[in-house]
């Protein structure tokens, strides 16, 4: 099969990905649960969710490279992101089995669930394979539900504005013809 360059939506949801992942806690949230959700849904295919992968991989590895504190996080507990990730990605090949993937009820109950499954799973993979600490699971998870809005609100902010984009894309085209 011959070689095909990525897709705009491709490059785009690279672009933000690269850009936002860098700094967790910045004023601007980490784009990359949206992305791997806009990934499954506008692109598919598991090369491009390996080269996704491989890219926020990439940015954690320089983040650390430019500061060790943040190696914190690089324990056995990171590839704990490979299956959460993929789960987002199932999310986004779901919404684009569907008719209007847009429509705001349907997206808002998939992402949220998504969303929210992938918090767990996250932070399950985190105390589960982390050797940073050790706590029992209930002082854990009370420690960690602090961050669940802040997870929740950014992922959804950016899926807002993708939906904003593709809503006055497919109007503009409407227009067009």
């Amino acid at each position: 099969m011959p070689y095909a360059l990525p897709s705009k939506q491709f490059l785009l949801l690279a672009g933000l990905l690269a850009l936002t992942r860098f700094d967790h806690f910045a004023p601007i949230p980490d784009a990359s649960l949206a992305v791997f959700v806009l990934g499954g849904l506008w692109v598919g295919g598991g090369f491009a969710f390996a080269a996704l992968f491989a890219l926020a991989f990439g940015v954690d590895v320089l983040a650390v490279g430019l500061d060790e504190a943040r190696a914190y996080c690089m324990t056995p507990a990171y590839w704990g992101l490979l299956p959460t990730y993929g789960l987002l990605w199932l999310a986004g090949r779901h919404l684009a089995r569907q008719a209007n993937p847009f429509a705001w009820t349907r997206l808002l109950a998939v992402s949220t669930t998504a969303f929210s499954l992938a918090f767990v799973m996250s932070n399950l993979s985190w105390w589960l394979l982390s050797p940073r600490f050790d706590m029992p699971f209930v002082e854990f998870w009370q420690a960690v539900a602090r961050y669940y809005p802040a997870y929740l609100g950014g992922a959804s902010l950016w899926l807002l504005l993708a939906t904003l984009l593709a809503q006055g894309m497919r109007a503009r085209r409407a227009a067009a013809v």
